[in-house]
């Protein structure tokens, strides 16, 4: 009896499903996870989702046909491991496309006006072949100029400027707060909310022998069966000065042959550049890189700073070139800052107040509270945002 009990007790042990692993199920529900994106929580008081296209491979400037849940989740400063992993993460704004809009947001209706810095040049030697060491102007005003015929962006030129002290270092988590800052006093100096910047990694050719003083270089070059690639790889980060976020983080990555003599003195983007298999792809490239800048740049907030407080009237740092008109209401956001904490990036907080626009300059505009500015405790360096 006792051995027949046990017989049947096996038996339906064999009978039963094996069951999933709990790492298995963990991985499993990983793939459906929204990636989570640097996002402050001032500027989001219930979490959103939004669609954005993953990284290229390799970095190959390849378009993102494919796309994926992204989380905009609040930043968590006290977790650093968290903010590390969020920052690593490159995401790319979706392709522009025909109709292409921000449904029921009146965001997407103003110039969000942006400042273009310099971009600082790793590696020097690289740029010799060709003279092009001027890359770290001439590649900005090259996408300055293709965002400038943009009508969602007003673009402003600071090539002088420089928002990395090292560039080899740029950004890192540890370093993404001070660079903010130097975002937020470059967007007070020149009065935009958004500040382009990047880093050239690499700009030399694939085997600098082929450009070799020696018959077989020489021969090699003339019957074209030297390898005359050349690569150009840049990191592209947008950081909106005001709100305190790095919306946006890229690579341009290129690679086509540049067929010009060692002693050419050619400089990065000349009529004698674009005429290369290397400058075309670039020009191809950085186009499609102002379509990603233009597209994630219009769906984000609209956001200017106060300027001036003389009791009931407000000016701001935005105008009519930014597309505001008299009879616009603004919501108002406190910018808070803590005495233990003087170099953080203040706080942005709304306090159930609006701003109505009644005149409008090209560059600022001045508009009514509904009570005395000193009673509701709004100062100089407050914002005022339209989402």
């Amino acid at each position: 009896m006792r051995i027949t009990l046990m017989g049947a007790l096996l038996m339906a042990l064999v009978a039963l499903p094996l069951g999933t692993s709990g790492a298995q199920q963990q991985s499993a529900g990983a793939d459906k996870q929204p990636v989570q994106v640097h996002f402050p929580q001032q500027l989001r008081p219930q979490p959103a989702v939004s669609r954005l296209g993953g990284p290229g491979s390799a970095g190959q400037g390849e378009a993102v046909k494919e796309t994926r849940p992204v989380a905009l989740v609040p930043r968590d400063t006290d977790n650093r491991e968290r903010s590390a992993a969020n920052l690593r993460r490159l995401q790319r704004a979706p392709s522009l496309q025909e109709g292409s809009s921000c449904p029921g947001r009146d965001t997407s209706r103003f110039r969000k006006s942006v400042a273009i810095t310099r971009f600082p040049l790793l590696d020097s030697d690289g740029a010799m072949l060709g003279r092009l060491g001027n890359v770290v102007r001439a590649l900005p005003r090259m996408l300055n100029d293709d965002l400038s015929s943009r009508e969602t962006i007003l673009m402003h030129q600071a090539f002088d400027r420089r928002l990395y002290d090292r560039a080899v270092n740029a950004p890192t988590v540890q370093a993404v707060d001070r660079h903010l800052t130097r975002a937020s006093e470059l967007t007070r100096a020149m009065g935009v909310q958004f500040v382009i910047s990047g880093v050239v990694h690499d700009i030399g050719v694939e085997n600098p022998d082929a450009w070799g003083t020696s018959a077989a270089s020489w021969l090699g070059r003339g019957l074209g069966v030297a390898n005359q690639q050349r690569r150009l790889a840049v990191d592209l980060f947008v950081y909106d000065g005001l709100s305190g976020v790095m919306v946006m983080s890229d690579r341009l990555a290129v690679r086509g042959e540049w067929d010009h003599a060692r002693e050419a003195d050619v400089g990065f983007g000349t009529p004698a550049f674009a005429e290369t298999e290397f400058g075309k792809r670039i020009g191809e490239r950085v186009s499609e890189l102002a379509d990603e800048v233009a597209v994630n740049l219009g769906c984000q907030p609209f956001i200017a700073s106060v300027e001036r407080v003389d009791s009931r009237r407000v000016r701001i740092s935005a105008g009519a070139d930014s597309g505001l008109r008299p009879g616009q209401t603004m919501e108002i956001l406190r910018a808070e800052r803590y005495l233990d904490q003087p170099q953080e990036y203040p706080a942005l907080r709304p306090i159930g107040r609006t701003l109505e626009i009644q005149q409008v300059q090209p560059r600022f505009s001045s508009g009514q509270l509904p009570v005395e500015g000193g009673r509701i405790n709004v100062q100089r360096g407050d914002r005022v945002v339209i989402w």
